[in-house]
């Protein structure tokens, strides 16, 4: 499990299963690109306005990250789903019997969801898998670019472009080549 397909499909899963902290944790993962423990910190407030509606963004690690629409449609469905059992000022990844997910379980946990979900073992599926998709999808979107490479070195929060490059699993391109013969693949 490691595009962002893959993840949306599991979210997707999870919801329809009633896992819906662990859908959100998910679906929020492969969108923020934050550390697991910080985005496990997030409560509901942080997503709904006190008249029940969804934000345009939220704010992690002082950064002001905004809210896609598949965020915005799958965090309202449900809170409005659990309203009456949560307020605003509760932590919004719980489990099924509202324990607060934390760091200490969740890649065994999630592992366990989704052998359940679809009878696979994903041995690369870890708290980190959400930050590392996201940041995968962000290269491949710009074509493995050298300088998004230095940009999320900084986002992520990583000491060198070695150690982002071991996170991702993937390096850049070296250079762009210019060709003169384009015409020919016409």
């Amino acid at each position: 499990m490691r595009t962002i397909t893959d993840f949306l499909k599991f979210s997707n899963e999870l919801y329809l299963n009633k896992y819906f902290g662990e859908s959100l944790l998910v679906l929020h993962g492969i969108s923020f690109g934050v550390k697991i423990g910080n985005q496990l910190k997030l409560k509901w407030s942080d997503f709904i306005t006190e008249k029940g509606k969804v934000k345009n963004f939220i704010v992690v690690d002082n950064r002001t990250i905004p809210l896609n629409n598949k965020c915005k449609v799958l965090t309202i469905k449900v809170y409005k789903l659990l309203q009456d059992k949560i307020n605003l000022n509760d932590f919004i990844y719980t489990n099924k019997k509202g324990i607060i997910l934390s760091t200490s379980n969740l890649s065994k946990d999630l592992k366990r969801l989704a052998q359940k979900l679809f009878g696979i073992e994903y041995n690369d599926l870890t708290a980190s898998s959400l930050e590392k998709s996201w940041a995968l999808s962000i290269i491949e979107h710009n074509g493995y670019d050298k300088s998004i490479f230095i940009y999320l070195k900084d986002y992520l929060g990583k000491k060198t472009m070695a150690e982002l490059i071991e996170f991702v699993g993937v390096k850049p391109k070296e250079k762009n080549i210019i060709c003169f013969d384009l015409i020919d693949y016409k």
